[in-house]
């Protein structure tokens, strides 16, 4: 076929890779010419994209390509009403976390306000213990496997989960403690889970008193509306 000029400046004729190598150049080509429909797969490599902005990034990662060690999720409750236990085991916060990988690890953090007293010596026991299940939340300890803590701690314990707080006595109190609280932090990574991601686990901070009671978020005298300190429990997933 034979390559015709028209009277309108087109040029008619031409077969597919008819002109020679190098004939069209960047000034060629019209602004917005070419598009992505244009672009064969790989066309685009790493240094032509390295300035791409930011905003023109959506979606999310994939938990498979985000680094062992990389905080995934972090989720936390609070409990802002005072507790009295007196003799007696409980639950006094939990919180459930969907994890979204496989196999991760959890950071479990609590932040425990114990009431303070008047009582001078006060011979009562006390033991704070960690617990995780899958299946949904229980009122029975047992139910719950060990998350850290210390065996060893046999004064008093929560049945079947190990303390990593226990105490003889009550910390010496006298006039104005009765209105003072102190605060029992605890933290435990739990790793060697063998959970798929979207599973539910459940950890809950016990507690465990014996020979009397304890308060926790206010202090023995006043009410959880005139003073004391919130409880919190703190998750954070861990891709592994």
């Amino acid at each position: 076929m034979s390559i015709v000029i028209n009277g309108s400046g087109s040029i008619s004729g031409i077969s597919v890779g008819g002109l020679p190598d190098g004939t069209v150049d960047a000034g060629t080509l019209a602004t917005n010419s070419v598009d992505s429909a244009e672009l064969i797969d790989g066309a685009v490599d790493d240094s032509h994209i390295a300035a791409m902005a930011a905003s023109k990034l959506s979606g999310d990662i994939a938990v498979a390509r985000i680094p062992a060690g990389s905080v995934l999720q972090i989720v936390q409750v609070e409990v802002e009403t005072k507790i009295t236990l007196s003799s007696a085991t409980t639950k006094l916060i939990e919180k459930s976390i969907t994890t979204k990988g496989a196999n991760s690890s959890l950071l479990i953090r609590a932040h425990v306000p114990i009431g303070g007293h008047d009582d001078g010596n006060s011979d009562v026991d006390l033991a704070l213990s960690f617990g995780y299940k899958t299946g949904g939340a229980s009122s029975t300890s047992t139910d719950y496997s060990k998350a850290g803590g210390r065996s060893e701690f046999t004064r008093v314990a929560v049945s079947g989960l190990d303390p990593w707080f226990a105490t003889d006595t009550k910390r010496h109190g006298e006039g104005h403690d009765k209105y003072w609280v102190d605060t029992k932090t605890g933290e435990y990574l739990k790793t060697g889970l063998s959970y798929a991601a979207g599973t539910a686990v459940h950890v809950a901070l016990w507690a465990k008193t014996s020979n009397g009671a304890y308060t926790f978020i206010s202090a023995e005298q006043p009410a959880d509306s005139d003073s004391g300190e919130v409880m919190t429990l703190t998750l954070t997933e861990i891709a592994v």
